[in-house]
């Protein structure tokens, strides 16, 4: 229930400056030019310790979040608290009229903000989302002179005197308002529909870029999450997906064709088709197709959550590949080694993409960590002709991939070996490095 503020000069590598700001609990701050602005679970301080030090307090009926816009002339501040934003003035922190609403419930949360150039709307992205998850504010600054808005607001107000009657307005007052009148809300252009692969339910699964080669294995037929599933978290590990960049998407070097998530759940063989609020879970997925050329390793992309944390090195999950000579390899993805084991004292494992941003917006949960292990080919000689995907034999394994990216083997100076595509390892016929 205490904040402690150090000012950082990046240059010299030293704290200059340390304020302590006693009963906030501190879930994040925010620079508005050289104040900073921090936010607590109950209330917002600007500048605390100043001479000039203001605060907003008392905010109730919803989560505080760390999510701020600031406007290009440093003149409004937008917070978002709960399901709405409200606007306030960057010198003083007084509230600029009621908060604006998202129509969003209480599963939904505000995790970004952005005015416009013009600073005449503020944007907000709401996450998860059913039919949309943007929503748009005029928030211009009125032009009219006090005397006009003066003159606006009477013709709302009855007279103080006998029965509470709105008169009509006059010929000059509807004139006058008639001018001002800007005309007919223009038409909103319906945004282009996207290609469809499937649909997992009512929600579809997009098509496959153009660009993706043989190499981006496509995962599309066995995805049991489409991008905009929603699930309850009671039924699922992953209940929804809004914040994620869905199409060909590069991480770490290495591009992956994310489309969606399979789920996968030990000792489930559930092949029924999957709804809205329930998914089609299996225990293992056979006989994806591979790309016809030599492979060094496959890259990974997937969650594998734990309900306790695991310090111990276990199989997790399993990618089982078939050569084409008939024989087969495992490839193991371990716990402490290729995923997260979700303890305070974890050892280094490959993150490639986080999520979560809504809980770390409110400064509760950690961030969700999505491994993106590499998981070598011990035969890269050999051509493999598929691959399945396999919970662990024993204990807790719910594993949900997203992609699976091959990684070819590039053929050496030596090496008569016609090889296609590029990745970024090289192999020899042998697998060693070249």
């Amino acid at each position: 229930d205490n904040a402690d503020l150090m000012l950082w000069d990046l240059q010299a590598g030293k704290v200059v400056e340390n304020r302590h700001v006693p009963g906030v609990y501190p879930i994040g701050v925010a620079a508005l030019g050289d104040k900073p602005l921090l936010a607590g679970r109950e209330g917002l301080v600007l500048d605390p310790g100043a001479p000039d030090e203001h605060s907003v307090t008392g905010l109730r009926d919803g989560e505080s979040t760390t999510v701020f816009a600031f406007s290009h002339d440093d003149r409004l501040i937008a917070h978002a608290f709960g399901t709405h934003v409200q606007l306030y003035d960057a010198t003083n922190l007084t509230p600029i009229g009621p908060p604006l609403q998202s129509e969003g419930s209480q599963m939904h949360t505000i995790v970004a903000l952005a005015f416009s150039d013009d600073d005449r709307h503020l944007l907000a992205y709401v996450s998860p989302s059913v039919a949309s998850r943007w929503r748009l504010w005029p928030v211009a600054t009125s032009r009219s002179s006090m005397d006009q808005l003066r003159a606006e607001a009477a013709l709302l107000t009855p007279r103080s005197e006998g029965a509470r009657v709105l008169r009509m307005a006059d010929a000059n007052e509807r004139a006058r308002l008639r001018a001002a009148d800007p005309g007919p809300q223009p038409v909103p252009i319906p945004p282009p529909m996207h290609a469809v692969a499937g649909w997992v339910g009512r929600d579809p699964i997009p098509s496959r870029d153009p660009g993706a080669s043989p190499l981006q294995i496509d995962l599309g037929p066995v995805y049991n999450h489409a991008p905009a599933t929603l699930i309850n978290v009671m039924n699922s590990s992953v209940a929804a997906m809004d914040d994620i960049p869905f199409g060909l998407v590069h991480i770490g070097g290495i591009v992956y064709d994310w489309r969606g998530a399979l789920e996968m759940q030990r000792n489930n063989e559930n092949d029924a088709a999957g709804s809205r609020y329930q998914l089609a879970m299996r225990g293992g997925i056979r006989g994806l197709h591979a790309p016809s050329q030599p492979i060094a390793a496959l890259h990974v992309l997937l969650y594998a959550p734990e309900p306790i944390g695991e310090s111990r090195e276990r199989v997790y999950a399993v990618v089982r590949l078939h050569y084409r000579d008939g024989s087969e390899a495992t490839l193991p993805i371990r716990t402490q080694r290729e995923v997260s084991g979700w303890t305070e004292h974890d050892r280094p494992t490959p993150i490639g993409w986080i999520q979560g941003t809504a809980f770390f917006a409110i400064g509760t949960l950690q961030t969700v960590q999505y491994n993106n292990p590499r998981l070598p080919n011990p035969h890269p000689e050999k051509i493999v002709e598929t691959l399945d995907l396999e919970t662990a034999p024993s204990g807790w394994s719910t594993p949900v991939f997203f992609a699976i990216t091959a990684e070819p083997v590039i053929a050496t100076v030596n090496s008569p070996m016609p090889v296609e595509g590029t990745g970024n390892r090289a192999h020899a016929r042998d697998g060693t490095p070249p």
